[in-house]
C-alpha cells in the first residue's frame, strides 16, 4: 500500500491505493497471484516503514533540512545511523524517498512532500499497522463469531483515526449539516455527537455555531479525557463531553439534532442507538450520519462494483466488523460492518426509530468515499 492522505482534501481517500471513487473501477493487467503475493508483501512492509518514519520524525528532518545523507538524517531526527541506513534503502527502492548519486544525499520527491507536510497524510500508516498486528485474535474471531471492542486496540487505532478523519470535518463537516438543522443551531439549538471520539467534530462544530450547544458523548472514557483536553485548549463555552453509550445518551426530547460520524456502522447496539436517537431527538428534528461509502442494497454484485469494496471491506474485517460482533450482554451485536448498505440504516431508523425518512444526501465527502445519510424525525 502506498502513501495515502488527503493532500489538502483535494485528492480521494484511496487515491494512495491506486483507485478512486468515480463510479467505474480502473481496470487493470492480471498478475500471476504469487507475483501479486511478493507485490504485496513488499507493500505491507513499505506501508509500515512509512509509518516509522513517520513516528520517527525521519519526514520531518527532511522538511525542515531538505536533501541529506542517512548519517545526517539520523542526527537530525535523534535515530540511530545503523537503522536509519536500511530505512533509507528500504524507501528509496519503493520510491517514497529518492537518492542522488552525485551528492550521495537523499531527499523528498515533490509529490512526497506534499503528503507529509498534511497532518492526516499518513494517516492510514498508523492505522494499519495497529490492526494488522490483531491477526492472532482476528482469526480467533473468524471461528468462534464473537468479537474484538474498539477499545482493546492498539492506541494508534486511536490517533490514526482521528488524523484520518479530521481534514473531512475541518472542510466539509459544515456544509454536511442539513439546512433545516443549520438553522436550528445558528438559532441556539441543540445537538448530539455520538461516538464523538477525540471530540474534533464537535469542537468544529461549536465553532461553527457559536450560539448552539454541542455534546459530544463516546463510550470510551479515554477518548473524553482527550476531547476534554482539546476543548480546554479551544476555549469554546459551547460544547460539552460525557462518557455515555450510544443507547443511553441524552433525555427525551432534549435535542434538535444528533450526528453519528463514522461510527455507526461500528456499534453492535447499531438498532439500540437509532432507537435511542428517536427518543432523544425533539419532534420534526434532524439526524445526520457521515458513513464510509457502500451500496445501496445488501447485494454483492452492487457492493463489488464500488471502487471502495476493496479496501473499506478490509479495513471492516480488521475493526468495524469485530466491533459490531460484539455481544451486548446475551444478545448478539448487530453485524453491520464497514460496508453496511444504506437501506439497512433505513430499517434502523425508520421501523426502529420512528423516524419519516431516509436517504442518501449528494455531498462533496462523497468525492473523498464518503456517504452523508440524512433522516428526518
Amino acid at each position: 500500500m502506498a502513501l495515502c492522505g488527503f493532500a489538502g482534501c483535494g485528492a480521494g481517500i484511496l487515491a494512495g491505493v491506486g483507485l478512486t471513487l468515480g463510479t467505474q473501477k480502473t481496470v487493470q493487467k492480471k498478475t500471476s497471484f504469487a507475483d501479486a503475493l511478493a507485490s504485496k508483501a513488499q507493500a505491507s512492509l513499505n506501508f509500515n516503514l512509512i509509518g516509522i518514519g513517520d513516528e520517527c520524525g525521519l519526514f520531518d528532518a527532511f522538511l525542515k533540512a531538505g536533501a541529506m545523507t542517512s548519517d545526517k538524517l539520523a542526527k537530525a531526527s535523534g535515530c540511530n545511523p545503523r537503522y536509519v541506513k536500511e530505512w533509507c534503502l528500504a524507501m528509496a527502492s519503493n520510491d517514497v524517498i529518492a537518492y542522488s548519486a552525485k551528492d550521495e544525499t537523499f531527499y523528498l520527491p515533490p509529490d512526497v512532500k506534499e503528503v507529509v507536510s498534511d497532518p492526516s497524510g499518513l494517516a492510514l500508516s498508523f492505522i494499519i499497522p495497529a490492526i494488522i498486528g490483531n491477526r492472532g485474535r482476528i482469526a480467533r474471531v473468524f471461528k468462534t463469531g464473537e468479537g474484538i471492542g474498539w477499545d482493546e486496540h492498539d492506541e494508534r487505532l486511536y490517533s490514526g483515526t482521528c488524523r484520518f478523519f479530521k481534514p473531512v470535518y475541518d472542510n466539509h463537516l459544515v456544509n454536511c449539516v442539513p439546512p433545516s438543522l443549520r438553522a436550528k443551531l445558528e438559532m441556539g439549538g441543540t445537538l448530539a455527537d455520538v461516538g464523538c471520539g477525540y471530540g474534533a467534530s464537535a469542537i468544529i462544530l461549536a465553532r461553527a455555531f457559536p450560539r448552539a450547544k454541542i455534546v459530544g458523548y463516546d463510550f470510551y472514557a479515554p477518548s473524553i479525557e482527550v476531547a476534554n483536553k482539546k476543548k480546554a485548549e479551544s476555549g469554546l463555552a459551547n460544547v460539552f463531553f460525557e462518557v455515555k453509550s450510544a443507547t443511553d445518551f441524552g433525555s427525551p426530547g432534549q435535542f434538535d439534532g444528533i450526528c453519528f460520524l463514522d461510527c455507526f456502522h461500528d456499534m453492535n447496539v447499531a438498532a439500540a442507538a437509532a432507537r435511542r436517537a428517536g427518543v432523544a431527538i425533539k419532534p420534526r428534528g434532524t439526524c445526520f450520519l457521515i458513513e464510509l461509502m457502500a451500496a445501496e442494497t445488501d447485494n454483492v454484485t452492487e457492493q463489488l462494483a464500488m471502487p471502495s469494496c476493496g479496501i473499506y471491506s478490509g479495513l471492516s474485517c480488521h475493526i468495524c466488523l469485530p466491533c459490531s460482533m460484539m455481544k451486548d450482554g446475551e444478545t448478539p451485536g448487530d453485524a453491520l460492518g464497514t460496508v453496511v448498505p444504506t437501506e439497512r440504516h433505513r430499517r434502523y431508523f425508520c421501523e426502529g426509530g420512528g423516524f419519516k425518512s431516509l436517504s442518501s444526501v449528494p455531498s462533496p465527502v462523497n468525492a473523498m468515499g464518503f456517504r452523508l445519510i440524512v433522516a428526518e424525525k
